[in-house]
């Protein structure tokens, strides 16, 4: 039988080989994030003059004839094709967060008609790129659904205006997507909808 003082030399250098395999792992990981953060500003950084993502999108907007505005928070706001966009970005990210508010509504009161809703949403998430959620206002008993995506955004994207119009686009797409599994819903299970809804 060993003496106490052996166990405890044992744990302790035990302990001491765990801390330096955390900490070898931790540095590789670490490595692993500096390679890829390098490789979204891969060689294309140097030839050109490097922007940041806010005005690279900003640019672009503009030239697809949009006008977007900036709020107090850095928010773009922005009209195409007839849909209104929130577009988030920052200077340190090469992402843009988009989002297309309040492409549906209807009434929480209206029981059948919010649970068609949640599961219209619940199948276009399934179903079709992007994110719907939705928002309700509780002074108002409203339900709002908004689509909302995330998206590279970087100057090495090859026809930057034509990616950026087809990601916007697409948002159109996923909304007809869920009006129409929203129709089967409403037919299926006999749910009337009163005219006013967008």
């Amino acid at each position: 039988m060993k003496p106490i003082e052996f166990i405890l030399l044992e744990v302790f250098v035990i302990c001491v080989a765990l801390l330096i395999v955390y900490y070898i792992k931790q540095r590789l990981n670490s490595k692993k994030e500096e390679v890829m953060t390098s490789k979204i500003n891969y060689e294309g950084s140097e030839r050109q003059n490097p922007i940041n993502t806010t005005e690279l999108l900003m640019q672009t907007l503009r030239n697809l004839g949009c006008k977007p505005s900036v709020d107090e928070d850095g928010d773009i706001s922005v009209e195409f094709q007839g849909g209104n966009f929130l577009l988030r970005s920052t200077s340190d990210s090469p992402f843009v967060w988009m989002h297309f508010l309040h492409c549906y509504s209807c009434s929480t009161n209206n029981i059948p008609l919010f649970s068609a809703v949640r599961r219209a949403i619940n199948h276009s998430n399934v179903e079709h790129v992007g994110n719907m959620v939705y928002t309700t206002n509780p002074d108002t008993n409203e339900c709002f659904v908004h689509i909302i995506d995330r998206f590279l955004f970087i100057q090495q994207i090859p026809n930057l205006d034509a990616y950026l119009s087809h990601t916007m686009q697409a948002v159109f797409s996923k909304r007809q997507n869920f009006i129409e599994e929203l129709e089967k819903i409403k037919v299926k299970e006999g749910i009337v909808e009163p005219e006013n809804n967008e």
